[in-house]
């Protein structure tokens, strides 16, 4: 595959949206699956709600293309990720970034889901999620004709790196889910990933320590602590519903920021678990939102 002059790739199929973009510069990869079965159905409903990713991908392998690479899609929604400052409420990955889409039903399957198409595994964001265990599985084709199109993608644009949706906006969205090998995609990745914003863990006391909580709660498993002075990298602040968020919100969207944020411990960068940003000595959060963090 060869992405051509005109920012299309040779191979896709055009598939015009409603929804239009603006210009952009890509330097981020998000995957997502389509809660549908076929390319027909999703357009159904990004149509209808005015949203768009750039390529589809189809059961059988084919790629689909929705407009030039470098005209921005709306795919992410609220979200943030490896960023180090400003982050608020409103923040998107939605300029920079080149929307891919399976077509695939996520976690949305019946009980009856044949065997061979089902992908059992845990969304490492929340592991003990009892709805989350069971994930209709993508074909051979698909990850074939992926790994296709991020290699071509690479080869066009200076790609720091390849994350699913499910990374950027926690507990918000949960696409494409635990059965996508991101080690694979990010071989492919022409430029070094950041490691996110760098801070250390701030105190009350020296006795004191900051736990690392298998998901963004204080009631989840924990997973381990920080002590006064430890250095860590935040990766991407969680969302929720607008009761448990820093801000809260009047309208129905459900995704706010929450006080937990995904962080690496020893810039190995993986997610070591979540920590309560409280316990922090400063975030990529906006000043007003940073005020508001709760103490511990």
């Amino acid at each position: 595959m060869e992405v051509n002059s005109k920012n299309w790739i040779d191979e896709a199929t055009p598939q015009l949206l409603k929804h239009k973009g603006t210009n952009q510069t890509p330097s981020l990869v998000v995957v997502h699956y389509s809660v549908t079965k076929t390319v027909a159905g999703a357009v159904k409903a990004l149509n209808k709600r005015k949203l768009s990713y750039h390529l589809f991908i189809a059961k059988d392998g084919t790629l689909f293309q929705t407009r030039r690479l470098t005209e921005t899609a709306a795919h992410p929604g609220r979200s943030n990720w490896k960023r180090q400052s400003n982050i608020k409420d409103t923040s998107t990955h939605q300029r920079g970034s080149i929307g891919i889409c399976f077509m695939n039903m996520g976690f949305a399957i019946p009980a009856g889901n044949p065997a061979s198409q089902t992908h059992v595994g845990k969304l490492k964001y929340f592991p003990t999620d009892p709805s989350m265990q069971r994930w209709d599985k993508y074909t051979d084709e698909q990850l074939h004709t992926c790994q296709e199109v991020i290699e071509a993608i690479g080869e066009k644009f200076t790609i720091t790196e390849i994350v699913g949706h499910h990374d950027i906006a926690i507990g918000g969205k949960f696409d494409p889910g635990p059965q996508y090998d991101f080690d694979e995609a990010n071989d492919l990745a022409q430029a070094s990933p950041g490691m996110g914003f760098k801070t250390n863990v701030k105190l009350k006391k020296p006795g004191d320590t900051l736990s690392i909580r298998q998901e963004p709660n204080r009631k989840s498993k924990k997973l381990g602590a920080l002590n006064l002075g430890d250095e860590l990298h935040v990766r991407s602040i969680a969302y929720g519903p607008p009761k448990k968020s820093i801000s809260g919100g009047t309208n129905k969207k459900k995704r706010w920021l929450t006080v937990w944020a995904s962080v690496d411990v020893d810039e190995s960068n993986t997610h070591a678990g979540f920590v309560h940003m409280g316990g922090l000595a400063s975030t990529p959060l906006i000043p007003m939102l940073q005020a508001k963090l709760p103490k511990l």
